[in-house]
């Protein structure tokens, strides 16, 4: 992989190029607006049971232009894509902060937390006026996709899809027999959206959601229900013109997980990391012919330094928690990340939201190695694979669910200075560790929201930093999984600097944590964080690199 394209497509005369945790200068992105699908041949046809329409007022038919909350108008910088996304974001952030809450009560049964959690997330969101949609609207939701998955009802209320996080179907009553009056879907020729829950053993929650698109109803008939009143059933039919019914494309035979090697469809390699994992992570090539494998890489599971710098000296200070770290009012790591863990225990350890820096536990802690304030220090823990794409190069997927802020990796490589870097070399594997950078917003950059108090032995550092970056990580010779990973215009992960062994904040921890709940198979992305024309060649031109990330707002440059 060469970022966006094969090296045989990259210039070798091309300036450095460098990664970088936070995108640099934001871009300026179009509205856009989904245009009305033209028809298709699917008849696809299911049976629904469904009762009366009850509503006062006549639901909005395809609306133009999109009437949203107001803080969520549209503007010249967001489309329709970005602000669902967003507000799953927005959900999902406040789902893990109620999680985080709850779990220090621990007087709970699990599924009582899970389903309070979930209304608490929905309802906060309704109050802050952070939902989407908010008046009923038949036909095609802007933003959301056929095949698009949800990971619970509440989510797809919050973003308008559904308006009952509880039902499956909206307008549901079952308290008396049911008779015809006026909402007659088939006779009005109203649109279904129809959405099938599946059961996942794979997912974190058990079950997914995925959208099937628009049906009409064909016929309906009335019978007799298993509470003795009547009930109307619905016969759908699913209409013209969208994009067909598929699952997301699995190499394996019989479309499963494979039980062994020999099922792996493209396998060039069985396990690229040699055995030094704790999971395997294989190589597929269904591209090339014949297919081949990454060249001239050497895989490593640690942070290398160069000989011209200094192994940071072990964190000064440490907690005296024992076994693992369960009060924050007495752990002193919980004190430096602002006097609360960073990490809920849900799903092996997820980080609530993304902040500028995260203090884990380090060698002087009292703490174990389960510890949840130690989870990215455990390596990947989900079934990776590297396989090869058509216009990218390399790319890194998973076999499994990764729910939202669940590490997936760290950046590895060969840790050394800025200025140590050969301008005329390919730096495509360089990544800049700017974190006091992006703390300060220098540059450009998108400063997160500073929610920590450095240390005082790490303010005078943090005075004193200036926009240029001086250290970096070099995985273009050895790395681990992280250097396969793409750039995304619109990414399903996010980069977090994280301290552990040490509290030097210029050499901190790189980790990529998912941004999104991503279901099996999806790409892995994380945004190169490139500012537009900032690639100078030899001859003091700007250089460009096109993107082929495919989202939505793509900027269609990489630099």
């Amino acid at each position: 992989m060469v970022v966006q394209s094969d090296p045989k497509l990259s210039s070798p005369n091309a300036a450095p190029v460098r990664r970088t945790s936070e995108r640099i200068k934001k871009m300026e992105a179009k509205t856009s607006i989904p245009q009305k699908r033209t028809p298709s041949t699917s008849n696809a046809q299911i049976l629904l049971k469904k009762t009366k329409l009850h509503h006062n007022h006549t639901p909005q038919i395809n609306p133009d232009p999109v009437h949203v909350a107001d803080n969520h108008a549209l503007s010249a910088e967001r489309n329709v894509y970005t602000m669902v996304t967003e507000t799953l974001r927005t959900f999902n952030k406040h789902y893990l902060h109620f999680i985080l809450a709850e779990e220090k009560r621990c007087a709970r049964e699990e599924a009582d937390r899970e389903t309070k959690t979930k209304n608490c997330s929905k309802s906060k969101m309704m109050k802050l006026n952070a939902t989407l949609y908010t008046e009923k609207r038949i036909g095609h939701i802007p933003g959301i996709d056929v095949g698009h998955q949800f990971f619970s009802r509440a989510e797809m209320v919050v973003v308008g899809f559904h308006q009952h996080w509880l039902n499956g179907i909206d307008f549901i009553g079952q308290t008396a027999s049911k008779s015809r009056k006026k909402g007659n879907c088939m006779e009005q020729s109203v649109p279904v959206r129809v959405v099938r829950g599946h059961k996942c053993q794979n997912s974190y929650v058990g079950k997914v959601y995925t959208y099937d698109g628009l049906y009409k109803v064909v016929n309906y008939w009335a019978e007799k229900g298993v509470s003795g009143f009547t009930v109307y059933k619905f016969r759908l039919g699913r209409l013209e013109g969208q994009p067909p019914l598929t699952t997301d494309q699995v190499h394996f035979t019989r479309g499963r997980i494979p039980t062994s090697i020999s099922e792996i469809r493209g396998l060039v390699c069985e396990d690229i990391t040699g055995g030094l994992e704790d999971i395997p992570i294989p190589v597929t090539n269904l591209v090339d012919d014949p297919p081949i494998s990454p060249p001239g890489f050497v895989y490593i599971k640690d942070i290398k330094f160069s000989k011209n710098i200094k192994v940071p000296a072990v964190a000064p200070v440490g907690c005296n928690c024992q076994g693992a770290c369960v009060d924050p009012r007495s752990c002193a790591c919980a004190k430096l990340n602002g006097g609360d863990f960073p990490y809920v225990q849900r799903d092996g350890g997820r980080l609530v939201e993304p902040k500028a820096v995260v203090f884990e536990c380090g060698p002087n802690c009292g703490c174990g190695p389960k510890c949840v304030n130690r989870t990215s220090q455990r390596g990947p823990r989900y079934r990776l694979e590297v396989f090869r794409t058509p216009k990218k190069g390399w790319g890194v997927r998973s076999w499994d669910y990764i729910p939202s802020g669940a590490p997936v990796c760290e950046y590895i490589g060969l840790l050394k200075r800025t200025e140590d870097l050969d301008p005329a070399a390919d730096n495509t594997y360089v990544f800049d560790i700017d974190c006091l950078q992006t703390m300060k917003g220098l540059d450009g950059r998108e400063s997160r929201l500073r929610d920590v108090s450095l240390p005082s032995y790490l303010q005078k550092v943090d005075e004193e930093v200036s926009e240029s970056v001086p250290f970096c990580i070099d995985a273009g010779h050895t790395g681990n999984i992280a250097r396969f990973i793409n750039h995304s215009c619109q990414p399903n992960l996010f980069v977090q600097c994280m301290l552990s062994s040490h509290h030097d904040i210029k050499l901190a921890r790189v980790i990529l944590v998912a941004a999104d709940n991503i279901p099996p198979l999806k790409e892995l992305t994380y945004d190169y964080g490139y500012a537009l024309d900032s690639v100078m060649g030899p001859d003091g031109k700007i250089r460009q690199m096109a993107c082929f990330c495919g989202a939505q707002e793509c900027r269609k440059r990489l630099y």
